[in-house]
């Protein structure tokens, strides 16, 4: 691969490590020594959302992922060459403008298959950009809808029937079919979810 100061690249183990499956992530070149080793400088390990703005819903967003990543930690290291990979051909800016187009279905399938490639390179930080991209599109709480709520300390499927401003109206359903009304705020609704799967929800006690 070539190589150029400044250039993003993808590190395994952070540093040259010899785990059996060794995490990767993404650093930038300071320097190429005639050695067959480079300077890098590596980003802090804490997933940034795509584009860096917004949250995530399921990940942790730690203090130190912000638009313009002041407070983000960087640490300098070196490797072999033989230990860096070139970025994955999406992994442009331009490469997810892609998406505008799609419907909803193929913009969930869009981010989360870019997230299974990154997954499978063992780079979590930047899997779980993608994977919270795809959820972004199907993460909305609406009347009528699924999601799954706090229940005396257990995550439960619940219906939602009326929303009133952060109060929320659901029915939970218990594994013999038994339903329960009652109203919640909106800090104890987990996630919501996306009708295309309700077919794969089963209850548990």
């Amino acid at each position: 691969m070539t190589l150029a100061v400044g250039s993003t690249v993808r590190i395994r183990d952070g540093g040259g490590g010899k785990k059996k499956n060794p995490f990767t992530c993404k650093a930038i070149v300071a320097t190429v020594s005639g050695d067959n080793t480079v300077s890098l400088v590596r980003d802090d390990l804490a997933p940034v959302p795509l584009g860096r703005v917004g949250k995530f819903i399921v990940a942790p967003l730690f203090n130190s992922v912000g638009i313009n990543s002041v407070g983000r930690s960087v640490e300098e290291c070196e490797s072999s060459i033989d230990d860096l990979m070139e970025l994955l051909p999406f992994e442009d800016k331009s490469g997810n403008e892609i998406a505008d187009s799609l419907s909803t279905a193929e913009k969930v399938e869009f981010y989360k298959s870019r997230g299974d490639q990154l997954l499978r390179l063992n780079d979590y930080t930047c899997a779980a950009a993608y994977y919270e991209a795809a959820l972004s599109f199907i993460a909305n709480v609406s009347i009528g809808g699924t999601c799954i709520a706090r229940k005396n300390g257990d995550a439960v499927i619940a219906d939602v029937d009326c929303i009133d401003d952060d109060q929320y109206d659901v029915t939970f359903t218990s594994q013999n079919g038994e339903e329960e009304e009652t109203t919640i705020p909106l800090k104890d609704i987990l996630c919501s979810i996306w009708c295309k799967d309700e077919a794969y929800l089963q209850p548990r006690c």
